[in-house]
């Protein structure tokens, strides 16, 4: 059948960050005399994401409510800073999900959007990612390129359930037939995906997947070859 809608992953897709979460995070502690490095920060980031349950007191994983208690076991629980201080370092690393300051589009992003927004295609961001995703979109310069954006965050969902890809269908108003999706993770993404019904392009930027079963490109120009031919 005829593609209609396509769907792209955020992170590591179209968008990546200047500087590691981790790095980030173990910056700010020591800004508040913490020390910590960034190997030991991105271990203390795993455990809590592993320990945390996906809906905390209602809220669901990546949402800034569950980002919060997500800093709070970190920073507070294991790392020692005073209570005091945790709402400031709250504010400030929530604020890093929508600061264009730190992230950066890919080679061909923006290219990828403005093609595929002179077609006819429905175009939208399906992402895990917090509440503040059109924000950042906004400020890199592109969501005006874009006709939607499904978070799960928002839709209390997430990749690779089925869900948050219909949540997607229904915004485009297409059938799983009609639609294909694009992103950066084999299970999350591709796998996600095709179990949904939809078509599924796997984004492989630094050609790490090579022995991939399933469609790959390794650049956004090729996936935009692709899906335009798709769309003919």
């Amino acid at each position: 059948m005829t593609l209609k809608a396509v769907f792209l992953d955020a992170g590591r897709t179209l968008v990546t960050e200047r500087t590691s979460r981790a790095a980030m995070y173990a910056a700010a502690g020591r800004r508040r005399g913490l020390e910590v490095e960034d190997e030991f920060m991105a271990r203390c980031m795993s455990d809590a994401r592993r320990q945390l349950p996906r809906v905390l007191n209602g809220a669901f994983r990546y949402s800034e409510a569950w980002f919060e208690a997500f800093i709070q076991s970190i920073f507070v629980g294991r790392l020692g800073l005073a209570e005091a201080e945790l709402p400031e370092l709250q504010a400030e690393l929530l604020a890093c999900f929508s600061d264009p300051g730190q992230f950066r589009l890919y080679q061909d992003s923006r290219e990828l959007l403005v093609e595929l927004a002179r077609s006819r295609l429905f175009v939208g961001i399906l992402s895990n990612w917090s509440e503040r995703l059109e924000e950042l979109f906004e400020g890199l310069g592109v969501a005006d390129l874009v006709d939607g954006f499904v978070v799960s965050s928002l839709v209390r969902a997430e990749k690779p359930e089925p869900a948050i890809f219909q949540e997607a269908l229904d915004l485009a108003g297409v059938p799983a037939s009609e639609a294909l999706h694009a992103g950066d993770e084999p299970e999350l993404d591709y796998a996600g995906a095709r179990s949904a019904g939809l078509r599924a392009i796997l984004v492989d930027h630094a050609d790490a997947c090579r022995d991939f079963v399933g469609e790959r490109v390794t650049s956004l120009a090729d996936l935009r070859a692709r899906i335009l031919q798709e769309a003919t």
